[in-house]
């Protein structure tokens, strides 16, 4: 399995290997009172990684088709609002 996968038309970059997924999260050492913004969950491994551990959990993600993948209705403390992080 590839450690991550290009989609071009916006430059993205995704991340699909699990195990690097659990490292990244792992490093993060996060408290269950913190709050984290994701910016481009894409397909969103990292987020349902980062869910559980967290009190709450901001995403944005600008690619209208790949916010539909991470169902923010299964994760409570998950907040998605449509847009561009850098553009605001």
């Amino acid at each position: 399995m590839t450690k991550a996968h290009r989609r071009t038309p916006l430059g993205q970059h995704f991340l699909r290997d699990v195990r690097y997924a659990h490292k990244a999260v792992d490093a993060a050492a996060l408290r269950a009172t913190d709050t984290v913004l994701e910016l481009g969950p894409g397909e969103g491994i990292l987020t349902r990684l980062l869910a559980p551990k967290v009190a709450r959990l901001v995403c944005i993600e600008i690619d209208p088709a790949l916010a539909q993948t991470v169902d923010a209705t299964a994760i409570p403390n998950l907040t998605m609002p449509p847009g561009d992080a850098v553009q605001g």
